[in-house]
């Protein structure tokens, strides 16, 4: 810090380094969105103390919403609603390594010896898998018994808006039909809905359609294996989202 004085608040804030923006490589590669400043990369900021104070003080927030709330106040091009759920958990990660550490560290039980386990996952080093550079929308899906017959599927993809939609696996089955754009040459929503409705739809079939949504194939992988130092045992720990991972380690 220089030697002048520091008389107020603007004097203050010039001498403290500038938090830049930064872009964050998506598992979708941003090739289905329409940024607002018209690139082709989602940009983000470092939070600052006031977001977290003002996310903190909202007591009525599950940790879905803290996130939603939270991603709606650092993404500087692309309205929070319009972010794809397979992208949430990348631009989360992203967030919390520059506003943070890039380090997270928790605890690990062994499930060998219940040992506990100091884990460091290095958020800036998860292995990212991306859509190829051809992806589109609809997705097409293969259904492994309708497929028999010559039929397939084409879904859109969940987004951040449609996160009430998909947030378990029952309800998703409930509220498949409105992802699903065509099965064969089945376009109408109503019987789309009847038919995702029916006892008699192969379950194989919502398999596949869900994974499918959720991009399964594509994101952050979170999980690493760990050898326990009690016992040796090797462990897979995935890492988990909650209510402390912004403000612990």
């Amino acid at each position: 810090m220089s030697e002048a004085k520091i008389a107020n608040l603007e004097d203050f804030f010039r001498e403290v380094p500038i938090q830049e923006e930064v872009t964050v490589e998506l598992p979708s590669k941003g090739l289905l969105y329409k940024f607002t400043d018209g690139s082709n990369k989602l940009r983000i900021r470092p939070l600052s103390l006031g977001d977290e104070k003002a996310i903190a003080t909202n007591k009525t927030l599950s940790v879905a919403e803290t996130m939603t709330e939270l991603l709606g106040r650092v993404m500087l091009n692309l309205i929070p609603q319009d972010l794809l759920l397979m992208d949430k958990l990348a631009v989360i990660l992203k967030v919390r390594e520059i506003s943070v550490s890039p380090k997270y560290v928790t605890v690990g039980i062994c499930t060998h010896c219940t040992s506990e386990n100091t884990l460091n996952f290095p958020l800036d080093q998860l292995p990212l898998n991306q859509v190829p550079d051809d992806f589109s929308l609809p997705v097409r899906v293969e259904l492994p018994i309708c497929g028999t017959k010559g039929m397939d599927a084409h879904i859109i993809l969940p987004r951040l808006s449609d996160e009430q939609y998909v947030s378990d696996a029952e309800t998703a089955f409930d509220n498949i039909y409105r992802f699903v754009e065509n099965i064969g040459e089945v376009d109408s929503k109503p019987l789309i809905r009847e038919i995702l409705d029916s006892d008699k739809f192969p379950y194989a079939d919502a398999i596949a359609i869900t994974k499918a949504m959720y991009g399964v194939e594509y994101g952050v992988q979170t999980d690493v294996k760990y050898e326990c130092a009690a016992c040796k045992g090797v462990n897979t720990a995935v890492l988990q989202i909650n209510d402390d991972f912004f403000t612990g380690n």
